[in-house]
């Protein structure tokens, strides 16, 4: 079950990651994304006719997108209403 899940998670980054390099049309844009990730790339490495398409996704916007986020547990969206529906009553 935890393998699974595991695979999901990669393999819906990885389906991100593959739309999102498709979509850029140059080298500076995959490049910004690499530096953003902290992965190395140079132009070698870059498949000349997979970038066809016009940009969809900013290397920013991709980037955010294949970071893991850490959901709030309900306890937690909960304390923190509580804290915020005190602190209104305070102010």
């Amino acid at each position: 079950m935890a393998y699974q899940q595991l695979y999901e998670h990669v393999n819906g980054k990885m389906e991100k990651l593959k739309l999102g390099l498709k979509s850029y049309r140059y080298f500076d844009q995959a490049k910004a994304l690499a530096d953003k990730l902290g992965v190395a790339l140079n132009e070698g490495i870059l498949n000349e006719s997979s970038s066809m398409a016009l940009s969809v996704y900013s290397p920013e916007n991709l980037a955010s997108l294949l970071e893991d986020k850490v959901e709030q547990t309900r306890e937690e969206k909960i304390a923190i209403a509580r804290s915020i529906m005190q602190q209104a009553t305070v102010n």
